[in-house]
């Protein structure tokens, strides 16, 4: 089923060219992406490789080399990345009997982030060591060029790469193209400071105490080659509500698409998945979800909404909500997880503080 997912997404990319991506840019200036489900998509290797063409051929194949294994260190850390916060959140539902074992994973994949940080600042470094030591040697009289193992150990390359030809088939950035996600930031002047109140009183189901916030814009992105056909609008606008119900926080979240054929891409949010709050400090707060509406297309915008209610997984995260500033937003759809960047930093200290206020 999940092999079947992954088809599914990568052939509506490619006739779409709309997927949930991330982009990882590199020291080197590599641009890296990666799909929702941390699959690679495609890097500007090829690019950058083209632009040193007047480097001797074995000194372009030794920098192409070390290229190629940041690309494929970046994508082992996209890949830790998703586990993690899935074993995140794991964790937090486990038994008393299985958290040990969770916890046990998520020690060995935080090993393998460090490990893959460390090897990403050691290329990083090597790759720089060698534009440099190529920018020198241009300014000098030509000489002749260095064999390529005298070049390897110049610049301290021995134990991290072994030269692969030139003509070695890597990634093809053209088969699946480039996608940047940019996303634009929230203008001071649309921030909505004010307090609306959609609801307050006694609910109807539950004849205890409601107080529901009417929606507002949480993030929007739209991807760089979509600007100049979203002038007016963005590719995706996420919105929320925040409600305080029987003293417990919920949420209801609104993904509007600019597109009716996005459920090729995205596919759909399930019940047994899970919303994720990042905060600048580093603390994760899960949202569980409660209540999932069936993605529908409104005919007249032609858009695809979709709409889920959530709620604390754990409600001595309140005071996380109540503190800290938000750095991002992800979602677990059906074809991978996303993360998405929040500009908006204190949007839920001010939906919070309207619920405290109860006004």
């Amino acid at each position: 089923m999940r092999y079947f997912f992954l088809v599914l997404a990568f052939v509506s990319f490619s006739v779409l060219s709309i997927n949930a991506q991330k982009q990882y840019s590199c020291k080197s200036g590599q641009n890296v992406v990666v799909d929702g489900a941390s699959n690679f998509l495609s890097s500007n290797i090829q690019e950058l490789v083209d632009e040193r063409a007047s480097w001797a051929p074995d000194s372009l194949a030794l920098f192409q080399s070390l290229l190629e294994k940041e690309q494929r260190n970046r994508l082992e850390l996209a890949k830790l990345e998703r586990l993690m916060a899935i074993l995140d959140y794991d964790l937090q539902r486990a038994s008393k009997e299985d958290k040990n074992t969770f916890k046990a994973k998520q020690q060995t994949a935080k090993k393998d982030i460090a490990r893959c940080e460390k090897e990403y600042e050691q290329l990083s470094g090597l790759i720089q060591k060698m534009v440099k030591r190529q920018e020198k040697a241009a300014k000098e009289p030509k000489v002749a060029e260095r064999p390529a193992e005298q070049v390897v150990a110049e610049i301290g390359a021995e134990v991290v790469i072994t030269i692969q030809p030139i003509n070695e088939d890597p990634p093809k950035a053209e088969e699946v193209k480039s996608e940047k996600i940019v996303i634009n930031k929230i203008e001071e002047a649309h921030k909505e400071n004010n307090c609306e109140v959609v609801f307050k009183g006694k609910d109807e189901t539950s004849k205890k105490k409601r107080i529901t916030l009417a929606p507002q814009r949480l993030l929007t992105y739209t991807p760089e080659k979509m600007k100049n056909y979203f002038k007016l609008k963005d590719f995706l606008t996420i919105s929320m509500a925040a409600e305080k119900h029987s003293g417990k926080y919920n949420f209801d979240i609104e993904a509007r698409f600019a597109s009716k054929d996005v459920m090729r891409s995205y596919g759909v949010i399930l019940k047994t998945d899970f919303l994720r709050m990042q905060f600048v400090n580093g603390k994760r707060v899960f949202l569980k979800v409660l209540e999932v509406t069936e993605p529908y297309l409104d005919r007249q915008g032609g858009e695809t909404i979709y709409k889920v209610k959530c709620t604390l997984n754990n409600e001595q995260d309140i005071s996380v909500l109540e503190t800290q500033y938000l750095d991002s937003f992800g979602i677990m759809w059906s074809t991978g997880f996303e993360d998405y960047m929040v500009y908006d930093v204190d949007f839920i200290l001010r939906q919070l503080k309207c619920l405290r206020n109860d006004r």
